[in-house]
């Protein structure tokens, strides 16, 4: 400084001395010490003074750092080390989340240096209101030295040096209050503990608690519970909980692994129960919506109980659970953060025997009444009843305890023929009313299959079979319930049949003329043994047959018989009566011989001398119907005769028709009196007649046939039994289509070897053949079916009548000629007379095929679908020598032979008719090409070749008028193809639209450039370079061109043309049927094409922009871009083929991009690009790459660089793609000009071609 001595001693006095922060005594020993050195200097002379400045300590309060406060970085705190703190931030945390207090630290700038100092203790307080403070883990407060004062959760205050303090300042944590949200406050205080109330510092920072949704929860005292299996457990400690929760819905889901819950106070709640299947698992599902209080109330009481037969014992699911079933409880209260939680409990479920399954037993598969329901079992009388079905199971495991069975009844007997494994208590395998036994599950299971019932004998009615199991375990002496089924059984009443008894012998002797006693004889029904008669009715039938004798009946009330006899003594009678009536006249019935019987001295016994009797029960007895019961008595006689045999012929003349056969039956036998002896001898038979055959029958067996001719006559040999049974079956049959009268002649030689002369029998059977018409036969000469052409005409001259009566011919014929697809015209009809006739065609038919009436129709009225024709064989067979058939226009079968032409003939005798005689001819019609037509009023048909000039100088019956420059919708045509299968539509035609002095267009396209309006119709719009150039080529299904296309064309005259112009339709069927090949139709419509006065007008050079005289210039319109593509590429099936003749033109592109894409529906595309030189060339777009194979591929290029795309372009379709042959796939040509050159925008092209896979 330099100044006067007033300004310096001023300037001293104004002197401040600051030391470095925080520098004292004791902090830092010898160096508290300053040093001061003063020099005054004037005029060469200085004075120098020292002197020293003793800084002493000041205790500085400690400074508390906060994470987050406002400061003001000019000016500091009292350590002057810290910036000065203006505000501190709060802090924020959410409810009931533990939020750490990181960045607060303490700073004492009295403990920086000296080493005493730093073990300088500061007592730290902190405190909050509504929260929870906690101090970390042991390792961070093993540090400090005391706590001082009273703890608390919100309060904590401990005495420690700086290091320890900041230690666990950063493991400290605050949390709310549970469910508490809102502001609370921490406050830190900090001071010495050497100087208490000296320097201090104390922050109080704001803590904003954010409230969050409380989840409800399941409160309850242990989640273990103890349940008996199959017994309910009632849950009552179970507390719902949300501290949130007002009136808000809350949704509870109780869940189970295998056991049932249900509620016992579901009030107020709305309850869904489910069943929940996973993983082999079974339980159930309670879904619980409501208020808390509802819910709550409602969970008070939930009812658990285990699944059928489970126990946590036995079943032991492999999910670490120990048999633990699990009750999963899921609360929500419905919000989307934090909304619910789970609680799982876990319930012990212990075992309890369970009572035996007996599964029912029903009827066995061979039994009449095994559909009948289980539980029941149904049988005849005396028969073995088997018991399918009948097993025992148990819920608690069959593989350990013995299983003890009892079964019994009480009108039968039961079999178990099984007895392996098994111990019997009670009875054994051989049966018993009762059995009891015991075994292994697996064991009885295995032998009820043998179990079998019976009756008693004769028993029938209603039976019981009781089944009685209970399962003892062995190893802890458990015994399960008893268990028990009655089994119902049906034991259905059977009829018996009676039963004789015929005393000592069958045999008795008798005289000729006495009548032999049969007394002992009688018979016995157990079904009526114990009936009622009186009460019952129990009558029955006895029959009583007597060979070579009589019965003499005693008197008896009449209502005892079954006829009204004049006489008791009978040969055959049929008697009814109780068992005891019929064996009371039994007892008095007597039997004597036949007045004609006799007897001879060569038989020594006789068997055929019998009586017997034959009782029927009537089947009113049970089931089964009637049972006979039949017992023979046969006598012996004592003394002999002899008789001569005879031979019993029918005495009147026998008629019958012509070819028919007489059957004789029983009218023709031989009768030997003595038929003892008569079994024993052999007789000839010999049979003649004139004009016939006697067929004998060949069911007999034994007899020797020494002649059988229709010249000679029948000779045959054979015993007595063996001839009539021959004779029995024998019939006469005529000579084919003779009648007249006939005599058979019969002759028969008794061939007995005891005697000497040899008995012969002659006589005679007459006969009448009446006449009966006969229907004529048809005569055909061929057996192949006959062939023709589509509309030509068919000689049918292989058929003839001929007539079985041999009657010259003369015999008159009805014959009915049916046609199906055509009609018949006859060569003649002299001698004939037409009954009924129906044309082939009619007119109407021939308009819906569009043909015109006239010859046509004229011409189909000589052949007939329906015709009827009376007259003699010989007229008839003339009239179809000639005759032709002539099918429908246009008509074919396709080569296979069709029943055309069906023949019927009726014969007349008198005034009555013979069954009829029909044939059918079989004709193969082939298919023939027919062109197509264009209907229309005013289009003519035109000759295929054909010039402007002819045209013009042609002259027009029809035609039309238009106006010159005005457009005209021609009228609407129809296109039709007689080929068309039933008029399905489906026939593809060509159509070529040609336009002379005029241009065609079509209101059916949407817009000109369009190609495809339909799937089944393509259309390619041309402009042709000459007046007579083809304007519109279309292809498509017949239905498709009729729908819209041709009924929707219009015409436009060329510009200033008037006059006479000209459009030509040219159709071609493209051969699609039938032979000939392709067949074209050219049609032609005059226009007449009136004048218009026109407007003068001044034309400008084309393509060049012109100035107006408002300056303006007139830019072109841009082109869109032509595409050349053939109408159909054929592509053999799985072979690549080149879709070759491809062009892209676009006259003011230039050397413009454009973009080009490829597209087909079913097969596959790929296209070889050469590399690119100088980046010239087409290039590939998107997935496209060089030689892939796609459905659609996509290319960048210049018109004439397009090219190259379309001579490598192949296709194919195989059976990978879904193809097969005849399939029509579609190739699709899309080009993009982009809009580069004119104006207008970009234009584009789109023109499908159809590929035909063959």
């Amino acid at each position: 400084m330099e100044g006067n001595v007033t300004n310096l001693e001023r300037d001293l006095k104004r002197l401040v001395y600051s030391p470095p922060q925080n520098w004292n005594e004791e902090q830092f020993p010898g160096g508290h010490i300053v040093e001061w050195q003063f020099v005054v200097s004037y005029q060469n002379k200085s004075v120098e003074s020292f002197t020293d400045l003793v800084i002493m300590s000041r205790v500085d309060a400690p400074v508390i750092s906060v994470p987050h406060a406002l400061e003001d970085p000019l000016h500091y705190m009292n350590d002057y080390l810290s910036v000065l703190r203006v505000e501190c931030l709060p802090l924020v945390c959410d409810e009931d989340t533990p939020m750490a207090l990181d960045g607060f630290s303490v700073r004492s700038a009295d403990s920086t240096k000296q080493q005493k100092a730093t073990a300088d203790l500061l007592v730290i307080s902190l405190s909050v209101s509504h929260g929870v403070i906690s101090l970390g883990d042991t390792w961070r407060t093993n540090c400090i030295s005391r706590f001082v004062g009273a703890q608390s959760w919100k309060r904590k205050s401990f005495k420690a040096n700086v290091d320890c303090v900041n230690r666990v300042l950063t493991g400290t944590e605050y949390i709310g209050e549970p469910n508490f949200s809102g502001t609370d406050q921490l406050k830190i205080r900090v001071e010495f503990a050497v100087e208490p109330g000296g320097a201090f510092e104390e922050i109080t920072v704001p803590i904003i608690v954010i409230e969050l949704n409380d989840a409800p929860y399941i409160a309850v005292d242990s989640v273990f519970y103890e349940a008996d299996e199959d017994i309910p457990l009632v849950i009552n400690d179970l507390l719902l909980r949300d501290p949130d929760a007002l009136d808000e819905l809350l949704s509870v889901i109780m869940e189970t692994n295998y056991g049932q819950l249900a509620l016992l106070r579901p009030n107020g709640v709305k309850l869904t129960t489910e069943r929940v299947e996973n993983a082999g698992k079974n339980g159930s599902r309670l879904t619980l919506e409501g208020t808390l209080r509802n819910i709550d109330a409602a969970v008070a009481s939930v009812v658990y109980t285990s699944a059928k037969d489970w126990n946590s014992l036995q079943f032991r699911p492999d999910d670490g659970m120990n048999g633990f079933d699990t009750i999963t409880i899921t609360s929500t209260d419905l919000s989307s953060f934090n909304g619910s939680s789970v609680s799982v409990l876990f319930v012990y479920v212990d075992p309890k025997p369970d009572p035996v399954l007996i599964d029912a037993s029903s009827n066995g598969l061979t039994s009449i009444y095994a559909d009948d329901e289980r539980g029941t079992l149904r049988g005849d009388e005396d028969t073995w009843i088997i018991a399918r079905g009948l097993s025992f199971s148990s819920a608690d495991g069959t593989s350990r305890p013995t299983l003890v069975v009892s079964l019994s009844v009480t009108h039968g007997l039961l079999s178990l023929s099984c007895g392996r494994g098994l111990t019997f208590l009670e009875g054994s395998t051989d049966g018993g009313r009762a059995l009891e036994f015991k075994g292994t599950f697996t064991n009885v299971n295995a032998c009820m299959i043998a179990l079998r019932y019976l009756p008693n004998k004769d028993f029938y009615g209603q039976d019981s079979l009781v089944v009685t199991a209970t399962a003892v375990d062995e190893y802890t002496q458990q015994q399960t319930p008893s268990s028990s089924i009655l089994v119902s059984i049906m034991v259905d009443a059977v009829n018996d049949a009676p039963v004789w008894n015929v005393g000592s012998s069958i045999v008795r002797e008798i005289q000729q003329d006495q009548a032999a006693s049969i007394a002992g004889v009688s018979f016995h029904d157990v079904d009526v043994a114990a009936t009622d008669c009186t009460a019952e009715a129990c009558v029955m039938d006895l029959i009583i047959e007597a060979s070579s004798g009589v019965v003499t009946l005693p008197d008896q009330s009449p209502p005892l018989f079954s006829n009204d006899m004049a006489t008791k003594k009978v040969a055959y009678t049929v008697l009814s009566g109780t068992p005891d009536e019929l064996n009371m006249l039994i007892s008095d019935m007597t039997f004597m011989l036949a007045g004609s019987e006799y007897y001879r001295a060569d038989s020594p016994s006789r068997t055929d001398i019998k009586l017997q009797l034959t009782v029927d029960d009537r089947g009113v007895f049970g089931s089964g119907g009637p049972q006979i019961s039949t017992t023979t008595i046969i006598f012996s006689p004592v003394m002999w005769s002899r008789y001569k045999f005879s031979l019993l012929v029918p005495e009147a003349v026998l008629t019958l028709n012509e070819d028919t056969a007489f059957g004789f039956g029983g009218d023709l036998q031989l009768i030997d009196p003595d038929s003892a002896g008569s079994f024993r001898n052999i007789f000839e038979f010999s049979i003649n007649c004139t004009n016939g055959v006697f067929a004998l029958s060949s069911r007999v067996a034994g007899v020797q046939v020494l002649r059988n001719d229709s010249d000679s006559g029948v000779i045959i040999r054979g015993f007595f039994a063996q001839l009539n049974a021959a004779l029995n079956g024998s019939s006469y049959i005529p000579a084919a289509n003779w009648y007249g009268s006939e005599e058979i002649s019969l002759s028969v030689v008794e061939l007995n070897h005891l005697e000497k002369t040899r008995e012969t029998v002659e006589t005679s059977i007459f006969l009448f053949v009446a006449p009966v018409c006969d229907e004529p036969q048809w005569a055909t000469l061929t057996d192949t079916p006959l062939t023709m052409k589509e509309d030509e005409y068919l000689l049918v001259d292989k058929l003839s009548l001929t007539d079985p009566d041999l009657d010259g011919g003369q015999h008159e014929v009805e014959v009915t000629i049916g046609v199906a697809h055509g009609g018949v015209m006859l060569s003649m009809t002299q001698g004939l007379l037409i009954e009924q006739a129906a044309y082939s065609t009619s007119e109407d038919r021939l308009v819906a095929q569009h043909v015109a009436p006239g010859h046509s129709f004229s011409g189909s009225r000589h052949f007939f679908s329906d015709l009827v024709v009376r007259g003699r064989v010989s007229d008839i067979n003339a009239a179809f020598k000639g005759m032709v058939f002539k099918p429908w226009l246009d008509y074919n079968s396709d080569g296979w032979p069709v029943d055309e032409i069906v023949f019927a003939a009726t014969s007349f005798c008198g005034n009555s008719k013979t069954t009829a005689s029909h044939i059918t001819i079989p004709i193969a019609v082939f298919a023939v090409n027919d062109p197509p037509v264009l209907i229309s009023q005013y289009f003519q048909p035109l000759e295929s070749s054909y010039s402007v000039g002819n045209l013009e100088a042609a002259s027009w019956s029809s035609s039309i008028e238009a106006s010159e420059h005005s457009p005209q919708q021609l009228e609407s045509t129809e296109l039709y193809d007689p080929d068309d299968s039933l008029g399905s539509g489906d026939l593809r035609l060509l159509v070529n639209v040609s336009c002379i002095h005029c241009s065609i267009t079509s209101e059916y396209l949407s817009h000109p450039s369009e190609t495809q309006p339909s799937d089944d119709l393509i259309v390619v719009p041309r402009k042709g370079k000459s007046d007579e150039s083809v304007q519109l080529i279309i292809h498509g299904t017949l239905v498709s061109l009729n729908s819209g296309l041709m009924s929707q064309l219009i015409f436009q005259g060329a510009d200033n043309f008037n006059g006479l112009a000209f459009v030509l339709v040219e159709i071609s069927d493209l051969g699609n049927y039938g032979e000939g090949g392709t067949l074209r139709s050219v049609f032609v419509l005059c226009v007449k094409v009136k004048p218009v006065n026109d407007i003068s007008q001044a034309n400008l050079p084309q393509y060049q922009s012109q100035t107006n005289i408002v300056g303006q210039v007139e830019i072109r319109d841009n082109e869109p871009p032509t595409i050349s593509i053939a109408s159909t590429f054929y592509a053999p099936a799985g072979e690549w083929v080149a879709l070759a003749g491809i062009e892209i033109t676009d006259p003011d592109s230039v050397e413009g991009i454009l973009y080009v894409s490829l597209a087909v529906h079913n097969g596959k595309l790929r296209v070889t690009l050469s590399p690119r030189v100088n980046s010239v060339g087409p290039t590939a777009l998107h997935s496209t790459v060089d030689g892939a194979i796609a459905q659609k591929l996509e290319f960048a290029t210049t018109a004439e660089q397009a090219n190259e795309i379309f001579q490598t372009l192949e296709y194919r379709c195989d059976d990978d793609n879904g193809c097969s042959k005849s399939l029509r796939d579609y190739l699709r040509v899309h080009v993009d000009d982009n809009g580069f050159t004119g104006a207008g925008g970009s234009q584009v092209a789109t023109k499908r071609a159809e590929i035909v896979v063959a």
